[in-house]
């Protein structure tokens, strides 16, 4: 014989309501966990850092208001400027330069003149080299092809060096022009201030007198130069020049407008 499933009696609704209450509140519910203090604290964690950074930031700005109190150091870093490719500062006490090329264990290869330089080639191959027309000047009207001509490899633009001689003297510079793209830099220090601001061809240039030292920084490389010469900087058409000279400032200016 088949027994047929029991159905339970429908409740009323206000009875099965009751009922519903009745079994929560005798229901052994779990302890719940304090997930508000668990979160104050995390977030009381993530913040203590903060007051420690602002008071880190705090010292910096008042050593480096300190610093810049100091006249020869504000000097130092913030009294400089930019011709293309090369910055110059002008106020640094620097050692007077040497006569002689070295190179120390930790330091940058030196070299004591221009005809020091390594990767001396021919006019034609420097040509051949650099991504772009080869200038020269005209004037003075005797100066000719240049003597000497160097160019420093890279993986970018090759920094390019020409020398005219002193007549009948080989180890005597007369001028030389290196032309500065902008994947190179080089630094230097006026440190007699005795430098000044001009124009050439209507850029702004800089012109220098006094014995100095350049330093070049290009292609992962460093190296210095001393120099001896009067000194002209200008920008022109993206590439930077700078002229060392014998001749004084109004001889340099007519040279630099004379390239072609």
């Amino acid at each position: 014989m088949n027994e047929q499933p029991v159905t339970p009696p429908e409740l009323p609704e206000e009875v099965w309501e009751k009922t519903v209450r009745e079994t929560a509140r005798e229901f052994p519910y779990p302890p719940t966990p304090d997930v508000a203090s668990a979160v104050r604290r995390r977030l009381s964690r993530s913040r203590s850092p903060r007051p420690i950074l602002r008071a880190v930031a705090a010292l910096v700005l008042i050593a480096l208001v300190i610093t810049l109190t100091v006249p020869e150091v504000r000097a130092t870093l913030l009294e400089f400027i930019r011709i293309g490719a090369v910055q110059i500062f002008l106020s640094e006490p620097t050692a007077t330069p040497t006569r002689q090329a070295t190179q120390t264990p930790f330091g940058p290869v030196r070299y004591a003149s221009v005809l020091e330089l390594p990767g001396e080639t021919t006019l034609a191959d420097a040509q051949a080299n650099v991504p772009y027309p080869i200038l020269l000047p005209d004037y003075p009207s005797d100066l000719g092809a240049p003597d000497r001509i160097f160019v420093q490899p890279a993986t970018t633009t090759p920094l390019l060096t020409l020398v005219w001689l002193v007549p009948g003297q080989p180890d005597q510079v007369r001028m030389s022009i290196e032309v500065l793209t902008k994947d190179m830099a080089a630094t230097k220090y006026d440190t007699m201030g005795t430098g000044q601001s001009v124009q050439v061809n209507g850029d702004v240039g800089y012109w220098m007198t006094d014995a100095h030292r350049v330093v070049y920084y290009y292609d992962r490389n460093e190296w210095e130069r001393d120099v001896q010469a009067n000194v002209l900087i200008w920008e022109a058409d993206g590439f930077t020049y700078r002229l060392e000279t014998i001749e004084p400032l109004n001889e340099a200016l007519v040279i630099a407008n004379s390239l072609k």
